[in-house]
């Protein structure tokens, strides 16, 4: 019991600011806590509640793309937003036709995967003639049918209008 006191005593003296600190963070917490409407607050319960049901492996890995995310450049992450909610409308089956066909890009050797990603980055740069062009010649396009053409310009085209097929 000694050495349990000594030990307390002995992190008091040495970091008290990282204590202050805890207090002050769960001051600002309660007072963020108090001023959300009880919907907010039912939501955050049960976020709460999902993240402790989660297997381990899980939560490490979603720690591990949170810290990558963070280190995205602001448009970076605009972009990966706007994908995400892009993919949150998509139908089950426009979500499997584009993870069908990123998992493929995912086996590619890396000196492909890094050509596929600077075509990909080029017809981001092109105007939308000159990429309708490009990629009515392009094998990969041509192999899509009309359903997927349409998921690969939801996700990766925005500003079109989804017309071609």
């Amino acid at each position: 019991m000694k050495r349990l006191f000594f030990a307390y005593l002995f992190i008091f003296l040495v970091s008290p600011g990282i204590i202050l600190a805890q207090d002050t963070m769960r001051l600002d917490n309660r007072k963020k806590w108090e001023n959300m409407s009880p919907q907010q607050r039912h939501e955050i319960k049960q976020r709460y509640h999902e993240w402790k049901r989660l297997p381990s492996d899980k939560k490490e890995n979603l720690k591990r793309n949170y810290k990558i995310f963070e280190k995205l450049s602001p448009e970076e992450k605009r972009t990966l937003k706007r994908r995400f909610e892009v993919y949150k409308e998509l139908s089950n089956g426009e979500k499997k036709i584009l993870q069908k066909r990123l998992k493929v890009i995912k086996t590619m050797p890396p000196e492909k995967k890094q050509e596929t990603l600077q075509k990909y980055k080029g017809l981001k740069q092109m105007s939308e003639q000159e990429r309708e062009q490009y990629l009515k010649k392009s094998p990969f396009w041509k192999s899509l049918k009309k359903n997927e053409k349409g998921v690969f310009q939801k996700f990766y085209f925005p500003s079109q209008k989804n017309k071609r097929p």
